[in-house]
């Protein structure tokens, strides 16, 4: 499978020094790993760092990992057991210490851990701290470590095989498209490293947090709770818990606790008392107050400012003297998940300082499948495209991981608000005595770490699983009872599970419909319908998941691939959808709203041509499901007691590799068309205009999610343009002075005969009966303009994409490129002005500027007249006028020219479908 390969060890290499008195950093030491059975010995790439990582660095992985595929080629590292060794030197003063253990903040996952060939422990939980003694095998000058990990598939179906002597914990395998692993539930890792339904399984091992030594004459401040409270007169009470790792020997430690905070110094003299539920932990609570005047609150993103305190807690010994301290960054705000009783159901809205926010934002995954790949740069990269689209929400999906202080950080600076996963997701678990310990150690380590984040919002159980159970969808039914019982054990007793919230306490755990639009939260995906049309989707209190796959753009396909691989029928494009009917759904989507080029899908024009396409469906399904959240804010149906939507969530934010899934980023960050349309149907002021199939009417909403009412001397404007010209067939203005706050509006009902007769929407002469006044052949646009003549939305309806009547096929250029003097985000290092011009109208016009980071103001968008000023903001440094006027590329519905003859090809292989319309037959089936 492999070549041998040995990497010796130099002797020049420098062994890590020693940190202050008693610390000792191990992620500096030479790590060396190895497999005895493949016969190889390399270096490791460094810690934080995996067995992947390292045989790349190594050259042993030639090709990156999302490389064609290479996630099927690199399989067998997953199957190997390895082991990272290291040397370290310990001084006389780091032994003279009371007691000294191994911090291990993150092993990744199951290892045994020896020093100088001496057990020191075990580990099995990915996202446990686990803190060992070791003093008793510590000797003075040079130490090894060596970290034995076993391989994580073989563990997962030894811990099944053993589970199932007494009865099965389902799923016994992922679907076979997913080209993944078994057994993900019986081991706790990242639940995605054996790969999903939108990426690959890369199952690895390795020291992926931070390791150390640490010697230690008293106890350390390990974690800071911090729980400020208002009372009646507006003041705050500021609970602090401190939380030490303690000596168990010398359980009991007196000092002083000195609390710095907003340039005020407090000191307190305690007893750090052990923990009567874990070894080695104990605590120390005091309590500060600060008057309401002098505190800031933090809001999420468009309600207000994030502001951030730094509070610095020191514990100092009163007997050794010894000191350790901690520093985090905190904010003033309370969040209540409000669940009030209406005349059917309850309510779910989060209530965030005293105010019920719409909240707007996505799912988010891990941003690759090897977490210590992920960058500081690149998480805010990622987060600040949340922001850009206005944000104010993002679910940590419970099949990842509990992420980075970096992303946490930063969801604090931008005004995320996170929704928490644990991580547990689609499937039942083990509710073993010995796992239901190591899940406790889990969420102590994890809710210890972030408590202090004000984005922190909640803290919710797992993914869907409950709707697993409840739907049967591994066959539970069979012992209904004994799946339930496992379910209450771990999330109910030890971790807290919620999806129709209340409603599932009282029906014993389970919801008898977790489904329910009218308690909780919901999921839905539906890919059947037309998801163009809003009268599918429900009325549910908060959608926390729901969305649309499309493909990555071809700059992003193209350095993974081949020529040969550019056509939807290639191996490569079958093999980037793990999605089980996903290049038979997407296609049948596109079918069903606008023209693909089928004849042309096996080359490299009609492959870019779907990819384009598949994007835009994407982007229009997701903006017709989430206005239509968006309205239902204030409706409430006295029948079903649907409505008072508060939130929508959808799926799904950023990708772990290039290839097919719901995401609005593409992998490296890149926006998607779905992205921008985020950027549109997430503004604070939204018109959405729909027509109303039922009466046939059209009706034009205002929606604010605004605190406040917005006053406005501004302009709602209805116009109609015929799809073969620019100029106005009908014309319309409506006055509004005022939009209140947290409301939807409808401020336009008209009908819809009378709309298309007026604007000329027929096939001839406007004499013509009134039936044959068709939206086909018209474009009806509504804005909503203040009173300088600026757009604050503006909103569409019109035909199908294939239906309209008259659209010609447009010829747009870019026709200058002016450098700006500044920008106004200093995210950017320089923004650019682009005029556009086109010769008709164009339906989603998109710009790219290969080659180039950044995004525009504005993108796939409709341009109903001749000319057009977007900005680009570009994040790559120091580009002139003629690389970025190089780079860019447009094209629109029925327009694209971004393919060179030296690119194009055929397909020669076995095509799965002679034509689109067997493909599209196969999916009705």
């Amino acid at each position: 499978m492999i070549a041998f390969f040995r990497a010796l060890l130099a002797l020049a290499i420098a062994l890590p020094k020693v940190i202050g008195s008693g610390r000792i950093d191990l992620n500096e030491a030479p790590w060396m790993v190895k497999s005895v059975s493949q016969n190889i010995e390399i270096p490791a790439k460094g810690i934080p760092g995996g067995i992947y990582s390292d045989l790349r660095h190594s050259g042993i992985l030639t090709s990156d990992f999302y490389y064609r595929f290479n996630d099927q080629e690199y399989r067998w590292v997953s199957y190997e057991n390895w082991t990272y060794s290291a040397e370290f030197v310990v001084d006389q003063d780091t032994l003279n210490h009371d007691f000294i253990v191994l911090d291990c903040k993150g092993v990744d996952t199951v290892s045994t851990i020896m020093i100088n060939d001496q057990l020191v422990g075990e580990t099995n939980n990915m996202f446990v701290r686990y803190s060992f003694d070791v003093k008793e095998f510590l000797k003075l000058g040079n130490n090894e470590i060596r970290i034995e990990f076993k391989s994580p598939v073989e563990h997962a179906k030894n811990m099944f095989q053993e589970q199932a002597e007494t009865y099965v914990v389902p799923p016994e395998c992922v679907a076979p498209q997913f080209q993944g692993e078994c057994h993900a539930n019986h081991i706790r890792k990242m639940q995605s490293s054996f790969s999903w339904d939108w990426g690959p399984a890369f199952p690895s091992m390795g020291i992926w947090q931070d390791i150390a030594i640490d010697a230690h004459n008293s106890a350390v401040l390990r974690y800071l709770y911090f729980n400020p409270t208002q009372n009646v007169n507006g003041d705050w009470d500021i609970p602090i818990d401190a939380i030490f790792e303690i000596d168990p020997v010398h359980p009991i430690v007196s000092g002083t606790l000195k609390v710095t905070f907003q340039g005020k110094t407090e000191e307190f003299q305690g007893t750090v008392l052990p923990s009567v539920e874990e070894n080695k932990i104990g605590a120390l609570s005091i309590v500060i107050q600060r008057d309401g005047v002098d505190v800031d609150l933090w809001w999420p993103n468009g309600y207000g400012d994030q502001v951030l305190y730094d509070l610095t807690v020191e514990f100092t010994d009163d007997q050794s003297m010894d000191t350790s301290s901690i520093t985090r960054r905190v904010g003033f705000r309370t969040v209540e998940v409000v669940q009030a009783p209406v005349d059917q159901g309850r309510t779910f809205k989060f209530r965030v300082n005293g105010q019920d926010l719409f909240m707007k934002g996505s799912n988010w995954i891990p941003a690759h499948v090897l977490p210590e790949l992920v960058t500081p740069d690149y998480t805010r990269n990622l987060l600040h495209s949340a922001k850009e689209a206005h944000m104010n929400m993002l679910r940590v999906w419970g099949g990842g991981i509990y992420e980075s202080d970096v992303f946490y950080d930063l969801a604090d600076e931008y005004g995320i608000l996170i929704w928490q996963d644990f991580m547990f997701a689609c499937s039942m678990y083990q509710a073993t005595d010995e796992v239901l310990k190591s899940v406790q150690q889990e969420v102590r380590t994890q809710v210890r770490r972030l408590q202090t984040h004000p984005s922190i919002a909640l803290w919710a159980g797992n993914n869907e699983n409950e709707a697993a159970l409840r739907g049967n969808w591994y066959g539970t039914d069979a012992d209904f009872q004994h799946y339930k019982a496992d379910y209450v054990k771990l999330y109910v007793d030890t971790v807290s599970s919620p999806s129709n919230a209340d409603k599932s306490e009282e029906d014993g755990y389970i919801a008898q419909n977790p489904y329910s639009s009218i308690y909780g939260d919901t999921h839905y995906y539906n890919y059947n319908l037309d998801t163009w049309d809003y009268k599918i989707y429900p009325k549910t209190r908060f959608a926390s998941e729901y969305g649309f796959q499309s493909f990555p753009s071809f700059e992003v396909l193209k350095p993974y691939s081949e020529p040969f691989d550019w056509n939807f029928y290639s191996d490569f494009v079958n093999n980037r959808q793990r999605h089980p009917g996903g290049n038979e759904e997407i296609p049948w989507q596109i079918h069903l709203h606008m023209e693909l080029p089928e004849n042309e899908l096996d080359t490299r024009a009609g492959f870019e041509e779907f990819l384009y396409q598949a994007q835009v469906n994407q982007a229009e399904s997701l903006r017709v499901e989430t206005e239509h959240y968006r309205r239902m804010m204030t409706q409430y149906s006295n029948q079903t007691g649907e409505g008072l939507t508060m939130g929508t969530l959808y799926w799904q934010l950023n990708d772990i590799w290039p290839g097919a899934s719901w995401t609005t980023l593409e992998h490296g960050g890149k926006w998607k068309i779905s992205h921008y349309f985020a950027e549109q149907m997430f503004r604070d002021i939204l018109i959405s205009p729909i027509r109303n199939t039922d009466n046939n009417q059209l009706e034009v909403f205002v929606i604010s999610d605004k605190l406040s009412d917005f006053p406005l001397s501004g302009t709602i404007i209805v116009e109609v343009k015929r799809w073969n010209n620019f100029n106005e067939t009908f014309h319309m203005s409506q006055a509004i002075d005022a939009i209140p706050a947290m409301s939807v509006e409808k401020v336009i009902s008209m009908d819809m005969n009378e709309i298309l007769s007026n604007g000329g929407c027929h096939a001839g002469d406007p004499s013509e009966p009134g039936e044959n006044k068709r939206l086909e052949y018209c474009l009806i646009t509504t804005t909503l303009r203040d009173t300088d003549g600026n757009i604050i939305s503006q909103g569409h309806v019109r035909p199908y994409p294939k239906d309209a009547i008259g659209l010609i096929v447009p010829e747009i250029a870019i026709q200058s490129v002016t450098k700006l003097g500044s920008c106004q985000d200093d995210y950017y290092d320089t923004c650019w002005s682009l005029d556009i011009g086109t010769d008709a109208i164009a339906l989603f016009v998109w710009l790219e500027a290969e080659g180039l980071d950044g995004r525009f103001d504005a993108n796939g968008f409709l341009m109903d007249s001749p000319n057009r000023r977007i900005q680009f903001f570009c994040q790559t440094p120091n580009v002139s006028e003629s690389q970025v006027m190089s780079s860019l590329r447009v094209r629109s519905y029925k327009n694209s020219r971004v393919v060179s003859n030296q690119d194009s090809n055929t397909y020669d292989g076995q095509r799965r479908y002679h034509t689109m319309q067997e493909l599209i037959n196969h999916f009705r089936k």
